[in-house]
């Protein structure tokens, strides 16, 4: 028997939560909700999942008809969901939720290196990060993750970041974890209009890492944790110490 696929959505849960309790009307506020745009036909946005599969659920808005943006792009969304909306009583032919209030936030998209870059030199303007949230979001391919720097809240920058990781890593651990590696820098500094959220909310595309390992992990779950710079020498000529984030999971679920 196959294993069967395990879904983090929030919105099958209140699917499944609404039907149980028999309440077709029940309207929901989702905020701070990762999502991916896809322009392929009726535009929606991908939201949730932790899966190496698209079985994550799509909300559609009549605002995404006008949407100043290209497929795979990012953002962070809030909206309302009505289960009991004539809209979405179709919602399996459809195989989208259809959603009122829909506001989104662009979020920067970062390609992944398959080949590990210095580890041990700075780089000119790099910065430490003070920390990566455990919390993250995989979406079609797209790996958000939350952090936060060591610039002074009173500072608005642009920061670059980088991410690479080696593709003939051997894991010393059983069952094994790979390793990422982020790198920061600050590219210019912005108008205080201009401040980013905190945290810092950016998204990588994790495909070519993803294709790298998963095959080789025993029991279908990619396990992997982001190295970042902890502290640099006196003179910030290199990199003193590293450290890590927590233990990421992806599952590949099964047909």
């Amino acid at each position: 028997m196959n294993r069967q696929s395990i879904v983090f959505s929030f919105l099958s849960f209140l699917l499944i939560f609404s039907s149980c309790l028999g309440d077709e009307g029940q309207r929901i506020g989702i905020g701070s909700q990762a999502a991916v745009l896809d322009l392929d036909g009726t535009p929606t946005m991908y939201i949730g999942g932790k899966e190496i599969t698209n079985h994550i659920n799509r909300v559609y808005a009549s605002n995404l008809e006008s949407i100043s943006g290209e497929t795979g792009d990012c953002y962070i969304i809030d909206f309302v969901l009505d289960l009991g909306a004539e809209a979405n009583k179709d919602v399996i032919e459809n195989q989208y939720y259809t959603v009122e209030n829909l506001t989104y936030t662009s979020v920067n998209r970062w390609s992944v290196r398959s080949e590990l870059t210095d580890t041990v030199n700075t780089r000119e303007n790099e910065i430490l990060l003070s920390s990566i949230q455990n919390r993250y979001d995989y979406i079609r391919g797209m790996f958000f993750l939350y952090i936060a720097h060591s610039i002074p809240d009173s500072i608005t920058d642009v920061i670059d970041y980088e991410m690479s990781f080696a593709p003939d890593q051997e894991p010393t651990t059983d069952p094994p974890v790979y390793e990422l590696f982020l790198r920061a820098t600050e590219r210019e500094k912005e108008s205080a209009d201009n401040a980013r959220t905190n945290p810092d909310i950016n998204a990588y595309n994790l495909n070519t890492f993803i294709n790298t390992f998963i095959n080789k992990t025993p029991d279908d779950t990619l396990r992997f944790t982001v190295m970042y710079p902890k502290n640099f020498n006196q003179d910030t000529t290199a990199i003193s110490s590293w450290t890590t984030s927590g233990t990421y999971k992806l599952i590949k679920a099964q047909e």
